[in-house]
């Protein structure tokens, strides 16, 4: 998994407003909403990691996956687009399964 450094940015500054007393940010994915293509990410700012979390260092921030979401995000860009027609934290993963029709599938299969 890789952050771009708006959304590194972006969880920094929700994990400050969240936690004045500062600290490592752990911000744990605990799920996602939409299609394949571009995800909407369940991110919750977390005190720890829970105990079969993979833990990820990436720009400063930690991110706790759980260890059985950890493959499916391997190769998922997690993004942040701001203003009022931009999409705000998103992930791009890439990979589809075989039942999908997203342009994302067309991609990986015309390579």
């Amino acid at each position: 998994m890789k952050v771009s450094p708006a959304a590194a940015a972006k969880l920094r500054d929700l994990y400050d407003k969240t936690n004045p007393k500062g600290g490592t940010p752990i911000f744990r994915i605990e799920g996602t909403l939409g299609s394949c293509r571009a995800l909407k990410p369940v991110i919750k700012p977390v005190s720890e990691a829970q105990r079969e979390d993979a833990l990820i260092q990436l720009q400063g921030l930690t991110m706790a996956i759980a260890r059985d979401q950890a493959e499916n995000l391997d190769n998922a860009v997690l993004d942040y687009e701001p203003g009022f027609l931009g999409r705000g934290l998103h992930l791009t993963t890439g990979s589809c399964g075989e039942s999908c029709n997203c342009s994302a599938k067309a991609l990986k299969v015309g390579q």
